[in-house]
């Protein structure tokens, strides 16, 4: 089996696990009015956007290094150009947080990041929060 397959498999298990269009709801509650970008624009995403409604969410742009002028609806952004768009949220939209937040540290935001609310779109355990640490320290050395 192809490991793109498996890890695949694995992601749309840990997103639809628990009522995932809750904790939407819920982060749409929580930022209301507010602008939101989302980091990340990769399988996680597309699943997200293919399964779940966000429309919520003032989704102001999606930023990610490797897309083009609009992916899945959204308007597609790098993300140095976050401070264009008056943000006040940044969700990331991937499951590595330590990485996601590390390229947030090393990219011209570092100045910026502390202006920016920045959360994990995606709720996970006490151990997938362990691994990804794990990753973090990775990065981080």
């Amino acid at each position: 089996m192809d490991i793109r397959y498996k890890f695949k498999k694995q992601i749309r298990k840990i997103i639809d696990r628990g009522d995932f269009q809750k904790r939407i709801d819920s982060l749409s509650r929580k930022y209301k009015g507010k602008n939101v970008v989302l980091y990340g624009a990769g399988y996680i995403f597309e699943y997200i956007t293919e399964n779940y409604d966000l429309s919520g969410l003032n989704i102001v742009a999606v930023a990610d290094i490797n897309q083009a002028e609009e992916f899945k609806g959204y308007k597609a952004i790098k993300p140095n150009d976050i401070p264009k768009y008056n943000v006040d949220v940044i969700l990331i939209s991937s499951f590595w947080e330590s990485l996601m937040k590390h390229f947030l540290k090393i990219s011209a935001l570092k100045d910026k990041c502390r202006d920016y609310k920045v959360e994990l779109l995606i709720n996970k355990t006490l151990w997938e929060k362990f691994e990804d640490y794990l990753v973090g320290l990775i990065y981080n050395s």
